[in-house]
């Protein structure tokens, strides 16, 4: 069976499996202490991050971003990334836009810093950081919001990949 290996509140982890469960494949998931650096599993994915993806053929596929182009790929029926050029381009550009702004500037201050610092074995969380976060999440709620009211999906006219992303980080925040 496919395996996924993750920790429930990564953001980039619960991106892949509203993927891997919209596109309705089945997987199995192993959770992933990222900081034990397990030999194991820096075999699989040197980086040391999750997700990392294990097709039932032996495929290793890491990374959130890798996983969701090659799941559409591979899995054409319910298409995520669009079907015009233009559509691509903008769900592209807000995937990027959580996975790199939203993820620096609001989930590494609060998530992180909140509940997964400690478990790490690095430290108490940093109260300018969380500050920062708090302050920095009130203007991107602003965006999503204005998202939200000016199209039918993040993106455009279908549900796609940047509504998951955003799902993903908005569900994570939850736990914070």
């Amino acid at each position: 069976m496919r395996l996924l290996y993750h920790l429930p509140l990564s953001p980039f982890a619960r991106k892949v499996r509203l993927v891997l469960a919209e596109k309705r494949l089945p997987f199995e998931l192993r959770v992933e202490k990222v900081w034990e650096n397990r030999p194991e599993y820096l075999a699989l994915n040197p980086a040391a991050t999750v997700p990392t993806l294990v097709e039932e053929n032996g495929l290793v596929v890491p990374d959130s971003g890798v996983i969701c182009e090659y799941l559409d790929e591979a899995y054409p029926d319910t298409g995520l990334l669009g079907r015009t050029l233009a559509e691509r381009v903008e769900i592209r550009r807000l995937v990027a836009w959580f996975d790199q702004k939203f993820s620096e500037e609001v989930a590494r201050n609060l998530l992180y810093e909140k509940v997964m610092k400690a478990p790490a074995g690095r430290g108490a969380p940093d109260a300018a950081r969380m500050r920062a976060g708090y302050a920095a999440l009130r203007s991107h709620l602003e965006y999503v919001g204005w998202l939200a009211e000016t199209r039918k999906w993040l993106a455009g006219p279908n549900l796609s990949l940047a509504d998951f992303a955003a799902a993903a980080f908005l569900s994570s925040l939850d736990f914070t």
